[in-house]
């Protein structure tokens, strides 16, 4: 038994060149038990940019 495939093609937004990739990020202590975070990440190029910002609350018991 065989399958039959077919061709496809992916289509999307090309990667940038020669881009900056930045990634920063820290948390603190508010407890014994329970941290609260953030984190940034980013992309910078001469045409595109990609930025985000994340926050986290870690909790251990």
């Amino acid at each position: 038994m065989s399958a039959q495939t077919g061709a496809f093609s992916i289509i999307g937004t090309p990667l940038a060149q020669n881009a900056l990739v930045l990634g920063l990020g820290g948390d603190i202590g508010i407890g014994t038990t329970t941290r609260l975070g953030v984190a940034y990440s980013g992309q910078i190029a001469k045409n595109a940019q990609d930025h985000g910002v994340k926050g986290y609350m870690t909790v251990n018991f």
